[in-house]
């Protein structure tokens, strides 16, 4: 059997970022507007070979979730083990206690103590968890797959990996959408101890480990710098990821 060209990057590795290796809004937008529509590739499978074309159903769900991972800073299994009940819409709070465990697609232990936290849930994150959570129960995953089983996260790290190279935005992927998300409130003036909080990191020097290259001050509120750092790019910069209930 023949294999795919696309590579799917490393998904959780919080090494030193540098600032070309964080995606711009315009190129996540592509790669959500992608795979919310839907998409014509053609790919060469192995030297030699003929290119072999082939069509993509849109996948909205996928989409949403790489909104929200811009939107949250967390990682690609935080998002598979979401349930509807660590929502908490009235006070605008995700809180996040355990991730999809890859090998038993049930919920297990975070990566670390410190992942165990609450994230502010922005008012354009907001509309997205409402559609995704419509009508389930509380033990519901927030994003599913058709029958409402859990997702798997390296096929969904496929599928953002070949749209990423179909654009050729391959810097695209779940966990740079991370440090985009990170990168954005650095840069809009938050405190590097909120930063490392809401990201789940163990300590704040590990944060200036990571994002040494991109440190600014300024700003107020970390919902506002999200909503207005993030947000405010997704709704407004072009246009392709603006949510319709």
């Amino acid at each position: 059997m023949s294999r795919s060209p696309v590579v799917v990057p490393k998904l959780e590795n919080d090494e030193a970022v540098r600032r070309e290796d964080i995606p711009t809004m315009e190129e996540v937008n592509v790669v959500v507007r992608l795979l919310r529509e839907g998409a014509t590739y053609t790919e060469v499978k192995q030297k030699g070979a003929e290119p072999q074309t082939y069509k993509t159903q849109p996948a909205p769900v996928m989409a949403d979730m790489m909104v929200a991972a811009m939107l949250t800073g967390m990682r690609i299994n935080e998002l598979c083990g979401l349930i509807v009940d660590d929502l908490d819409l009235d006070t605008g709070t995700i809180h996040l206690t355990q991730q999809l465990d890859v090998r038993t697609r049930k919920r297990g232990p975070l990566k670390s103590r410190a992942g165990r936290r609450d994230i502010p849930i922005a008012p354009q994150l907001e509309v997205i968890l409402r559609r995704q959570i419509y009508e389930k129960r509380p033990t519901d995953w927030v994003f599913c797959g058709a029958q409402g089983q859990s997702l798997r996260s390296s096929r969904l790290a496929v599928y953002v990996s070949r749209a990423a190279k179909h654009a050729g935005v391959e810097r695209v992927h779940f966990h740079s959408l991370r440090h985009f998300f990170a990168s954005s409130l650095i840069t809009a003036g938050r405190p590097i101890h909120e930063v490392s909080a809401v990201m789940g990191h163990s300590s704040a020097s590990m944060t200036l480990d990571v994002y040494t290259h991109i440190l600014d001050r300024d700003g107020t509120g970390m919902r506002d710098a999200i909503s207005s750092a993030i947000g405010c790019g997704i709704f407004a910069g072009h246009g392709h990821l603006k949510a319709v209930p």
